[in-house]
């Protein structure tokens, strides 16, 4: 839909400004375009003709979801469904619940429609983005899978799948499906975040700063993308820049294990160890069933010349992982082989890059 196309229909509107088809068509395409204030006004001329028409109601729920007034449209959503099965009001009442973290009723009031063979692409990409919020990756790659053939011209639905593929360990489908939602017009957020991710994956570290700088010029606070940046300066060496980044990430999701972690070893690198064991501590509770953060607090404390507690945090991160990076580098860091900052950083750098 193009501007013409709804000046178009605003010309036909004017000969005959009760025409309840060229209303909402009015309506559909200017939420289409952004333009809420046009849709305001016809939504409102179709509602004071057919105030009863169910579908020109969930119109007028989808401009007050637009507007923000997301408790109005709830109300006009969850009103409707009760009496219209319908797979795209269903959706709209989704979205609402997505908006205001509820992802599980998301799912709940989505699940009905996903058997059926003509279910909307709209419709099934909000089912995925619920189970991704739910952390049910498994069986959200499962639907993405499912609904491929029918659904895999949508860049919406090919950005959601390509992150939950991601998030599911599957660097091929991420790669493909990220790709080929941003080979046309269409820039959608969660291919961005899924292309920067898999370009970082391969040290291709340019590549991924463009894809995660893309995303924040429009969403300036999405945490993935801040991590992303974080990471790429730390395999750059520039540590500051890291925490700064890193920082920023938290406080768009706050206590993620993960992003405390990458912070401690960007102040490590800073010498900021005090900080930095905060940061592993607090890492360490919010998952205290993965070594990484005790890997990162034997290094700590080894940097500090604290070898009986570098010892033990050592021996809990084997227990868990033989192979952590950070209990690898603590030993190193024991042994000598890390006698100055430039050293140092190098091996933080090769431990966060493995």
């Amino acid at each position: 839909m193009t501007t013409a196309d709804l000046q178009r229909t605003e010309r036909y509107l004017a000969h005959d400004p009760q025409n309840p088809l060229l209303l909402a068509e009015a309506v559909d395409t200017a939420l289409s375009l952004g333009l809420v204030d046009k849709a305001r006004r016809h939504v409102d001329a179709a509602m004071r003709m057919a105030s009863n028409d169910a579908f020109m109601r969930n119109r007028h729920g989808n401009v007050l979801l637009a507007e923000g007034r997301l408790e109005e449209a709830e109300a006009v959503f969850a009103e409707l469904i009760q009496h219209e099965r319908n797979a795209n009001i269903a959706h709209n009442l989704a979205s609402v619940y997505l908006r205001t973290a509820r992802p599980a009723q998301a799912r709940e009031v989505l699940a009905p429609y996903m058997t059926a063979p003509d279910a909307p692409a709209a419709a099934v990409t909000t089912y995925l983005r619920a189970l991704h919020h739910l952390g049910d990756t498994a069986q959200a790659l499962e639907a993405a899978n499912a609904h491929l053939p029918r659904c895999g011209g949508d860049p919406q639905f090919l950005a959601v799948a390509s992150l939950i593929a991601l998030d599911e360990g599957r660097l091929q489908e991420a790669s493909q499906w990220s790709s080929a939602a941003l080979a046309g017009s269409a820039r959608p957020m969660e291919a961005l975040v899924a292309a920067g991710s898999h370009a970082l994956a391969r040290e291709d570290v340019q590549k991924a700063r463009a894809f995660f700088k893309e995303v924040l010029a429009k969403h300036p606070t999405e945490g993935r993308s801040l991590a992303g940046l974080g990471t790429a300066s730390l395999l750059l060496g520039d540590a500051r820049t890291a925490s700064e980044h890193f920082a920023s990430a938290l406080a768009a999701m706050p206590g993620n294990s993960e992003i405390l972690q990458s912070l401690g070893w960007s102040l490590v690198m800073q010498g900021q160890t005090r900080a930095a064991e905060d940061a592993f501590r607090s890492a360490a509770a919010v998952d205290p069933e993965t070594s990484e953060p005790l890997g990162g607090l034997a290094a700590v404390c080894a940097v500090e010349g604290r070898r009986a507690e570098a010892e033990g945090y050592i021996s809990q991160a084997h227990r868990l992982d033989p192979q952590d990076a950070g209990a690898k580098l603590a030993r190193a860091i024991l042994s000598g082989e890390a006698t100055d900052r430039g050293k140092l950083q190098a091996l933080v750098i090769r431990s966060r890059g493995s």
